[in-house]
């Protein structure tokens, strides 16, 4: 008697992928060592903007918003 095996296939996004080789890299705390923003600057640090504009442009393989 044989037994019917199922196979589930699941996407992996390369978001989180990509994420963590920046991550690894240490990008973002170097550039936030490099770029430091005046007093008032309020939300995300440049090293969390750059970081997600990198992911989109490797992402999209375009540079174009």
């Amino acid at each position: 008697m044989e037994t019917e095996t199922t196979i589930y296939t699941e996407q992996i996004d390369d978001t989180p992928l990509l994420y963590g080789l920046l991550q690894k890299m240490g990008l973002q705390s170097i550039i936030d060592n490099v770029l430091q923003p005046h007093g008032h600057r309020q939300g995300l640090s440049f090293g969390w903007i750059i970081n997600i504009w990198l992911i989109h442009i490797l992402r999209e393989k375009n540079h174009c918003m």
